[in-house]
């Protein structure tokens, strides 16, 4: 956990958003775990959201020694060149996974070259993951025409996940798992409460 200002934050949840203000982190799609306000101040208290936290884990500690972390992530911008992503994959032997910061939704360009990059990437075998550059809200490469397409072409979607909680996964998966599909299978999942539903947590 990150506890900053008044808010007792899910660690895998958190981002930096300012490095002047008080409030320098947040949990922009998974509300605080607990508050500290003037009243429980004085008791040395934090008003814990009890639904929110996750069940104490069962048995040892296990700690994963085994990770990767030969991973491209970069955030698209209008105009970028389709050319330098094409030799990052070609020219990348070691590339094992690419993380990409999508607009909106999870919308990249729709430029002929630069999807023929990802599906050479896929094909290689290099994972890679659709994240949004939104600070509040999830991928959904349902949404439009091209975002179903880069799903059918095998681009994985990091749902409401931080980047930084996207790469860490990654890392530790790509270090677990022997293959690509089951890298995707397994960041599917929630492994340590680092995606979770908006809607079901807006309901909380």
């Amino acid at each position: 956990c990150i506890f900053f200002g008044d808010k007792l934050l899910r660690g895998n949840r958190a981002t930096k958003i300012s490095n002047v203000d008080v409030d320098a982190f947040d949990s922009p799609n998974y509300p605080p775990l607990g508050r500290l306000t003037n009243e429980n101040l004085q008791k040395g208290q934090i008003t814990l959201n009890w639904q929110l936290l996750l069940q104490p884990p069962r048995g040892r500690l296990v700690v994963h020694r085994n990770v990767r972390s030969n991973i491209l992530v970069a955030r698209l911008v209008p105009g970028f060149s389709d050319e330098s992503i094409t030799q990052l994959i070609t020219q990348g032997n070691d590339l094992k996974a690419m993380l990409l910061e999508f607009y909106g939704t999870g919308n990249p360009t729709a430029k002929g070259e630069f999807l023929a990059a990802l599906k050479l990437a896929i094909t290689r075998g290099v994972a890679v993951v659709a994240c949004t550059q939104c600070v509040r809200g999830p991928v959904s490469l349902g949404t439009y025409a091209l975002g179903g397409h880069l799903l059918a072409m095998g681009v994985i979607p990091a749902d409401d996940m931080t980047t930084e909680a996207a790469v860490t996964k990654l890392t530790v998966l790509m270090g677990r798992c022997s293959s690509l599909a089951e890298i995707k299978q397994e960041f599917a999942k929630s492994l340590a409460g680092e995606k979770g539903l908006v809607s079901e947590i807006s309901k909380l």
